[in-house]
């Protein structure tokens, strides 16, 4: 809920209900003044309003047919994962002769891949909360496979940047992110879990497709390896076709409507954040308030309450959705989520019984869009984002209150409104103006630019070095089955309460860029196997981390923007990675140049990441600093404004008595002048 207050006021608090005991004239909000009390909070009951929103949260029912959509996710990611990581190391040598061009040229293909599987997800966000996972799905699979089929033309490398790099990984980026999300959707207290062996697919496809390419390359043309890979991404047709939207069950929406029609019969329902403020606000404290107005809204429409005169003490706020203090039977049902919710309330007065129905069942599935999920892209445990969130977001401006005009009737938004909404959700560059954010994504940048350097060239390393292209195709499989237990083994140990994720990610990066300078010294095979396990466990630990890093470090209401902003870094990392050691390798006509630099950038991400905490806490201390300076400012204003207003008045009231002094005078002395004009008048 939004709360709009068109009112200026003098406030005085309570020093009974609050720690902090006076402000004048300021934006306050519940945490401004310390913690309620308990018996504060047992006294206000929960209104239609919020009842009406606990109502719409359609609750994840943490396993059943859940886990049929891990397994859909888990195939997906086998399959898609296995085709990203693995397919360069084996077609980027065979297009090379057959195209006769140049290394870097044709590494340029799986780059394009690897970089639009990233910026899918920025996009494709936009068309899952419209149409949702399952249509996004699909429709991804078949972009995937219609590019992959027209690679089989083989045209020329340009050709192929369009069909095997743009639209595969266009397609491919879709499945991936639907996997992601529709997890999110279907589990809550158990989310680590299910994530965690949903995304164990990665590391599975890396060990299964590396062996199958080189055995489809064997006895095919590439044309043909192509067209089999085509297949084989058909199936997650079939795994998108698993992703059942949840439904609304009866009992729910017959609760709705209840709530709704009980709303409806109340247009002066002051919200539960309004009257535990005009609660804390002090007896002395009268305002005469003209009007104000409470909005229920989101991307559809919008509606306001108007309310006539009132004579109350309140606090002037808009509250923040994430940060309003409600009780936790209230708040439990409604898990980190955007609190606005589409109504059209003047199309339901005027509604008969089954109209409400369809409208409170439109209501809901608006509501629980998964965009608005704030921990939609958390993939850590329940207790572990209670304890990130207990740190509270990186604060925005949100201080000033604008006057908003009350709505009687707002036509929904179109598709086009909803998908740009949704778009400009995820890519907000506001956040470019925090510090902490610019180094995150640094980190994530350097990182992910050494990411694809091993998974395509330590085969060919391997090769040089003398091994069999059987063993060196088998190393991929090493890293990749090693890639899946580290997944498991970070996310374990990233909710254990001592360790700090921060640094663990940071070590991550080290470990991985560090084992990387050294592979071309590691010449014998067992030290090449032992650097995919190293190498593997690192990785591993820097993507698990990713999610977790960034609530603890931005908070749990940027995490949609940052993940969306995080992607788009990424992509253009894999996008110069792979090229940029194609030409290193053409330059000096060994691989070494090539490892020595994407381990170093890995290297160079873990130092920076060791000042992300000290440059958050600066940040926060900073806009604490600016918070409580505007506050003084704000107050000062209004005590000289008051201060003017009492001198007005003193001034006013001296005028006043001047005036009725020189009216005394005035009247006694025509009172005079007629006693002197009647006595001259009894003379004569």
């Amino acid at each position: 809920l939004k709360i709009c207050f068109k009112k200026e006021t003098m406030i005085e608090l309570n020093e009974a209900d609050v720690k902090r005991p006076r402000s004048v004239s300021e934006t306050v909000s519940i945490a401004d003044y310390g913690e309620i009390p308990a018996a504060l909070k047992s006294e206000i009951p929960i209104t239609e309003g919020e009842k009406l929103l606990a109502e719409a949260v359609i609750k994840p029912p943490d396993g059943g047919y859940g886990w049929i959509v891990v397994v859909a996710c888990f195939l997906t990611n086998v399959i898609v994962d296995g085709i990203i990581l693995c397919g360069g190391q084996a077609l980027i040598p065979v297009w090379t002769k057959y195209f006769s061009a140049s290394g870097s040229s044709v590494s340029l293909i799986i780059s394009l891949q690897s970089s639009f599987y990233y910026f899918a997800g920025p996009i494709g966000s936009a068309f899952v909360n419209l149409f949702g996972c399952r249509a996004v799905t699909i429709a991804g699979t078949v972009l995937a496979v219609v590019g992959l089929l027209l690679s089989m033309l083989g045209i020329s490398v340009q050709f192929m940047y369009l069909t095997y790099g743009v639209l595969s990984g266009l397609g491919m980026g879709a499945i991936y992110l639907n996997g992601i999300i529709v997890v999110s959707e279907y589990f809550e207290a158990r989310r680590a879990l299910a994530t965690g062996l949903a995304v164990c697919g990665t590391g599975i496809g890396t060990f299964m497709f590396p062996p199958l390419i080189k055995i489809f390359l064997d006895q095919y043309t590439w044309q043909q390896t192509v067209m089999l890979l085509a297949g084989i991404t058909m199936h997650c047709f079939i795994c998108g076709a698993l992703y059942r939207p949840l439904t609304v069950k009866a009992e729910q929406v017959k609760q709705f409507e209840e709530n709704l029609n009980s709303l409806l019969k109340d247009e002066n329902e002051v919200s539960f954040q309004n009257r535990v403020l005009a609660r804390l606000a002090s007896t002395n404290t009268s305002v005469d308030n003209k009007s104000d107005s409470l909005t229920v809204d989101s991307n559809l429409t919008t509606t306001s309450f108007k309310r006539g005169k009132l004579d109350q003490q309140f606090v002037r706020r808009a509250f923040n959705s994430q940060k309003s203090y409600v009780r936790s039977s209230f708040a439990e049902r409604l898990p980190s989520r955007h609190l606005s919710m589409s109504i059209d309330l003047e199309r339901a007065k005027s509604a008969n019984t089954d109209d409400i129905r369809k409208l409170s069942v439109a209501s809901i599935r608006d509501f629980n869009r998964p965009l608005n999920r704030t921990d939609l892209f958390f993939s850590g445990s329940k207790r572990s984002l209670q304890a990130l969130t207990s740190v509270n977001d990186l604060p925005k401006d949100n201080s000033a209150v604008e006057e908003q005009n009350p709505v009687e009737v707002v036509k929904p938004s179109s598709c086009i409104e909803t998908m740009k909404n949704t778009f400009m959700q995820m890519i907000d560059f506001s956040l470019f103006a925090s510090p902490t954010f610019l180094l995150f994504s640094a980190c994530g940048f350097l990182s992910s630019v050494g990411y694809m350097i091993p998974y395509i060239y330590l085969p060919l390393q391997s090769i040089l070095d003398g091994d069999s292209p059987e063993m060196a195709t088998m190393l991929l499989s090493i890293l990749g089955i090693i890639n899946t237990f580290g997944r498991v083994f970070s996310g374990w140990l990233s909710d254990r309460p001592k360790i700090d994720c921060i640094m663990l990610q940071n070590f991550s990066n080290f470990l991985a860029g560090t084992t990387t300078m050294l592979l071309p010294h590691l010449v014998n095979y067992p030290l090449k196997v032992v650097y995919c396990c190293l190498f593997g466990t690192g990785i591993a630990g820097v993507i698990c981390l990713r999610s977790i890093v960034c609530v603890e470090l931005l908070g749990l209401n940027n995490l949609t923007n940052v993940f969306g902003l995080l992607m788009v870094f990424i992509g253009f990392a894999n996008l110069a990675g792979p090229p940029i050691c194609a030409v290193l390798y053409e330059a000096t006509g060994t691989y070494q140049l090539s490892f020595y630099v994407s381990g170093g950038l890995m290297v160079l991400a873990g130092v920076f990441g060791c000042a992300l905490r000290k440059v958050s806490i600066a940040e926060r201390k900073r806009e604490a600093e600016k918070k409580k300076k505007k506050q003084k400012q704000e107050i000062s204003i209004a005590y000289k404004a008051s201060s003017s207003s009492a001198e007005n008045q003193n001034r006013q009231c001296k005028e006043n008595r001047n005036i009725s002094s020189m009216s005394v005078f005035q009247r006694i002395v025509e009172k005079i002048k007629r006693t002197k004009h009647r006595n001259k008048i009894d003379a004569d």
